[in-house]
């Protein structure tokens, strides 16, 4: 689950609930209705129980979801 969304000089940073040892990747998108999310960055390992990740902010509205990794 995400537990914060920060902004903070032009960058985003997305920060969620983890299980150590998981992997986990952020996706994004402008359209919840898209099928097609994309990655933000590279996938995360969880070392500890939140997990953050972020990029630079752009243009107009992201809804962002975290997805668990096999």
């Amino acid at each position: 689950m995400i537990t914060r969304i920060t902004a903070t000089n032009g960058q985003v940073t997305v920060t969620w609930s983890s299980v150590i040892g998981a992997n986990y990747q952020l996706l994004k998108t402008p359209d919840l209705g898209d099928t097609n999310w994309t990655s933000v960055g590279s996938p995360t390992n969880a070392t500890g129980t939140e997990v953050s990740a972020g990029e630079l902010l752009g243009v107009g509205s992201t809804l962002y979801r975290v997805r668990v990794l096999p």
